[in-house]
């Protein structure tokens, strides 16, 4: 069975401040990002997070109005040089995998980077993966408990 990791999504006003307040508030309860990406469209974005306590961020944005929504995530080591994730992205491509959206991690061990991957079908990366003896990685595999 493929590993999965929580990552936590925050919609948020497309408006100055919005990521400095939301930030803010994990900051004061010391949680750590391992990653994170924004999208924006014109009236709104969507802040995708991994943090170190991804229960306890969720409870700390809630409280404070805040809309945030856990989702699971597929997180895949590549090798840290030059073409390592085409690499990755060609056998997706070949097996078509449509990937939702893709970002990095902060983290980086035994010489190998790490991305998250959302897929549109989620059978359809797993498949992928499995296929090509590709393994997902947790919270520990990536050095980010």
């Amino acid at each position: 069975m493929k590993k999965t990791i929580d990552q936590i999504s925050v919609f948020m006003e497309n408006r100055p401040g919005q990521l400095s307040e939301i930030l803010g508030l994990l900051a004061k309860e010391n949680i750590n990002l391992r990653a994170l990406t924004v999208a924006e469209v014109a009236e709104y974005g969507v802040l995708r997070l991994i943090v170190d306590d991804p229960e306890k961020a969720v409870k700390v944005l809630v409280a404070e109005q805040r809309v945030a929504v856990v989702n699971k995530v597929m997180a895949v080591s590549v090798p840290d040089r030059p073409g390592g994730l085409c690499e990755l992205i060609n056998m997706l491509a070949e097996d078509n995998v449509d990937i939702e959206y893709m970002y990095s991690v902060f983290s980086k061990t035994d010489g190998r980077a790490y991305m998250i991957i959302s897929a549109k079908d989620v059978n359809s990366l797993i498949n992928s993966l499995t296929k090509h003896n590709i393994d997902t990685d947790d919270y520990n595999d990536m050095g980010i408990n």
